[in-house]
């Protein structure tokens, strides 16, 4: 995106892909100035990461795949055991902010209320904004935890993530409920239902 580092890639089926994968590796990876030094990447099982493209591509430029096993992400992926929550729930907070704005704008206007979804620009100002937010103590213990760097000494130090902000209060749940704008069945995800489809190659770039 032109207003912030990020790089964002998506294709129709809104699932990621071997395509969106090798992209990754190459926008990251790929232009590492020689001699270059070995990179471990932990990716999960998920099919589009193991493909025989990504791994002869990965490989070529010294990028060593090592895989997560199905349903140990939560304990061998360093994002997973320290920043995902945190990161997430700073992305949370500013979507539910973003709502209550709307809620408060729509208050008092006896019309059906119509939640406007946040914009590409807007969305990628939040992740920019939520990564920022975490502290390098907590990158370090993940992947401390996931025994890849030697153990970090306890600190006192609050840790990473908005308190209580990411929850709609009741009244706002309860104006939700009567446009029947709250699913009541979804129950949480672990990140191993993340990805879960290779369908679809085709790579969009904004």
């Amino acid at each position: 995106m032109a207003d912030t580092d990020l790089q964002l890639y998506a294709n129709p089926t809104a699932w990621r892909n071997a395509g969106i994968h090798m992209e990754f590796i190459n926008g990251n990876f790929g232009s590492r100035p020689q001699p270059r030094q070995p990179i471990l990447l932990l990716v999960d099982d998920f099919s589009g990461h193991w493909t025989a493209e990504v791994k002869a591509y990965a490989a070529s430029i010294d990028v060593h795949l090592m895989k997560v096993p199905p349903s140990c992400t939560a304990v061998s992926q360093p994002a997973d055991i320290a920043w995902n929550r945190p990161f997430k729930s700073y992305l949370r907070t500013a979507w539910v902010e973003k709502l209550r704005e709307q809620l408060r704008a729509h208050s008092g206007q006896g019309t059906t209320f119509k939640m406007k979804a946040p914009g590409r620009s807007l969305v990628c100002k939040w992740i920019e904004e939520s990564w920022s937010g975490l502290s390098r103590t907590t990158i370090k213990r993940g992947f401390s935890k996931a025994h890849l760097l030697p153990p970090i000494p306890p600190s006192n130090a609050m840790q990473d993530g908005p308190a209580a902000l990411d929850v709609l209060d009741d009244a706002a749940m309860a104006f939700l409920r009567e446009f029947s704008m709250v699913d009541e069945t979804v129950g949480d995800l672990s990140s191993d239902d993340d990805l879960d489809s290779d369908d679809g190659d085709e790579i969009d770039e904004w």
